[in-house]
């Protein structure tokens, strides 16, 4: 049997992508990167609504899903209400 492929300083983890459907029913799909002790608050984008989403891994990018708008892209730290 020949070396391994990769040394496990080589190894990168994959990108996963989260969707996740509010109770006020927006759709959210949330890219991150795996990265150990890193965990965010998502809030949802809808402004009277107060609800998080809890997300592990370093976030890449948040996109609000629906059939109206297609894929937008969320900048969730804009938030301010939300993170006191």
């Amino acid at each position: 049997m020949g070396a391994p492929l990769f040394s496990p300083c080589e190894v990168r983890r994959m990108p996963v992508v989260s969707a996740f459907v509010c109770e006020c029913g927006v759709r959210l799909n949330v890219l991150t990167e795996p990265e150990p002790n890193n965990t965010n608050l998502i809030p949802c984008p809808n402004p009277t609504c107060q609800r998080q989403r809890v997300v592990s891994g370093r976030v890449l990018s948040v996109f609000v899903v629906g059939e109206d708008i297609g894929i937008t892209p969320y900048d969730w730290t804009k938030r301010k209400d939300l993170h006191k």
